[in-house]
């Protein structure tokens, strides 16, 4: 067996993001190596691998089409993993067996993956070796998880409403908590938590269908909101954008509502809220109702000290709409002029609002790759991530993280793959400490292409088949919209990387072809949710923006703080 050394202090939780950590349980992490078509060798007992300190996953599991030789029952194979850096893996193989890359290098007999393996993994982590006929579980995690998500986000204190551009949250007056208090107390409301958290989308919808009769009912244009919300929030799930829109209009009615019988900070807050989500809806279905844009800054205007930031996030949100092309009457042109007018008055301003200069500066850049300026695009995502040093809450290490993966992708691009490796190293960190599972698998994703890039294509399968396994739903349970999106990446990566490979000159194509059947299997099932994820993927539109300018969960699924 191999033994790491002594285990090393993990690093430092960012500072309002507070993830909670255990010693009590170590996730677990399967080396995955290339198939081998009819090994000399079956094993009978094939190894695993244990790791602590990290969610990144990998599995030594054989493909459909071939098993796994290895040196428990025969020492002509062989896969080690040491966390000594730089000599961070080797790996040997049967022999006789030829590797045909795609740069169309061969490796034989007992050739070794050139090194560093994987940058995104420090050598503080610990490595272990076991054998064992029971393999490992693929996901272990040191808190509860949601089954359809994995590992949540600590639970934010019940009644806290905030933005991830706004580093202070907006409580609910008394009045409300009261309000919210029992609403939480009615069964319907309990079981669509439960679902919810469950993975169960529809049946949730369900449950909060009823409850928004009941708040109809009652002439309560608060409870009202509460309700129409958490609905909006679970089609957004599941991909129905047309049912999102119209529970979005129902909810800017109930604000419009709340504003006029409770007059107050906190009606306006929950207005201006609703506004904007729905304005972020009409951007993912494709036509942005400008009118509607327009006045949700005019209402951040009576939001107080919060006012200018809420309003310079309403502006990009009409960049966003401008580039995807779902504005109406403005262009890619005109969002690159847009942009430029409002990065030079944002950087006049300082640093006040981190997140809002970097959000700016990450959409010029895109817009600046679109006109094919990619040197002038990569100034403006170095400016973005100057803005944010250490992100300090979710919308800024979204931000942060995107910026990164703009980064390592113009990298590869220039062949210059040591700053790509340190670059997808650094995003996969901050993912991991900030608790972003999407952001985790879209770095996972990342760092494969490197190592294609590199020609460590053993490396590269074992990430994507990692996400696919984070990514795929169990048995039972509807797939996130958004990690819909994130697997069908994923998938094609995976499928492009297979026609280009042969193992003794077998194609590994069918590899591919069966993982775009599994996805094409899931997406049979649930076509709503793939309808959706393939638009947008299709627009690259940024999910990653949602986190920054949506707030938490809807009241009604947030767990008891």
């Amino acid at each position: 067996s191999l033994h790491a050394r002594k285990r090393q202090p993990r690093l430092a939780s960012l500072p309002l993001l507070n993830p909670r950590s255990s010693s009590s349980s170590i996730p677990s992490l399967h080396c995955l190596s290339a198939s081998l078509p009819q090994p000399q060798h079956v094993c009978s007992n094939p190894p695993h691998f244990r790791a602590s300190n990290t969610r990144t996953q990998f599995s030594t599991a054989s493909s459909s089409s071939a098993l796994h030789s290895c040196h428990v029952c025969s020492p002509s194979c062989s896969l080690i993993i040491s966390s000594n850096f730089p000599n961070l893996a080797r790996t040997s193989f049967p022999s006789p067996f030829t590797f045909d890359t795609v740069d169309g290098s061969k490796h034989a007999g007992s050739s070794v993956i050139p090194e560093p393996l994987i940058p995104g993994i420090s050598p503080r982590r610990v490595y272990s070796f076991s054998s064992s006929r029971s393999p490992l579980s693929p996901v272990l995690c040191s808190r509860n998880a949601m089954p359809w998500q994995g590992v949540p986000r600590p639970p934010i204190p019940l009644g806290l409403r905030s933005y991830g551009l706004l580093r202070n949250s907006t409580p609910l007056p008394s009045s409300s908590m009261s309000i919210l208090s029992e609403l939480l107390q009615m069964p319907e409301v309990q079981e669509a938590r439960e679902y919810y958290e469950s993975g169960k989308f529809n049946l949730a919808i369900n449950r909060l269908v009823r409850t928004e009769e009941i708040c109809q009912s009652a002439g309560m244009p608060e409870l009202n909101l509460f309700a129409v919300d958490s609905l909006a929030h679970l089609y957004a799930l599941s991909g129905d954008f047309s049912k999102e829109a119209s529970y979005r209009a129902k909810c800017v009615q109930a604000g419009l509502d709340l504003q006029e019988t409770k007059p107050g900070f906190h009606s306006d807050y929950l207005a201006f809220e609703a506004v904007h989500s729905s304005c972020l809806t009409d951007v993912k279905i494709g036509l942005l109702n400008v009118s509607m844009i327009h006045q949700a800054k005019s209402m951040a205007v009576r939001l107080g000290k919060d006012g200018p930031s809420l309003q310079r996030a309403c502006d990009i949100t009409e960049a966003l709409a401008m580039l995807d092309g779902s504005h109406p009457s403005s262009t890619a042109d005109d969002a690159e002029a847009f942009l430029t007018d409002l990065c030079q008055s944002l950087d006049k301003d300082g640093n006040q609002i981190p997140v809002l200069g970097a959000c700016a500066h990450v959409f010029l850049g895109l817009a600046q790759q679109q006109s094919g300026a990619v040197d002038v695009a990569k100034s403006h995502w170095d400016a973005a991530m100057s803005k944010i040093d250490r992100p300090a809450m979710v919308g800024e290490a979204a931000v942060k993280i995107a910026g990164l993966h703009l980064l390592c992708l113009y990298y590869l691009e220039k062949k210059e793959l040591k700053l790509a490796d340190d670059t997808a190293a650094e995003a996969l960190n901050i993912a991991e400490t900030s608790n972003l599972l999407d952001a985790v698998d879209v770095s996972l994703l990342v760092i494969a292409k490197i190592r294609v890039e590199t020609g460590d294509f053993v490396v590269a399968e074992g990430l994507l088949r990692s996400c696919t396994a984070n990514l795929t739903p169990k048995k039972g349970l509807q797939p996130s919209m958004w990690r819909l999106k994130i697997l069908q990446d994923v998938t094609e990566t995976y499928a492009g990387m297979m026609e280009k490979m042969t193992i003794n000159n077998k194609s590994r194509k069918p590899d591919g072809d069966l993982a775009r059947e599994k996805l094409a299997e899931l997406e049979t099932r649930f076509p709503v949710a793939a309808q959706a994820a393939s638009t947008l993927r299709n627009r690259k539109f940024p999910s990653w923006y949602m986190q920054v300018v949506r707030p938490n969960l809807p009241l009604l699924l947030q767990e008891k703080g």
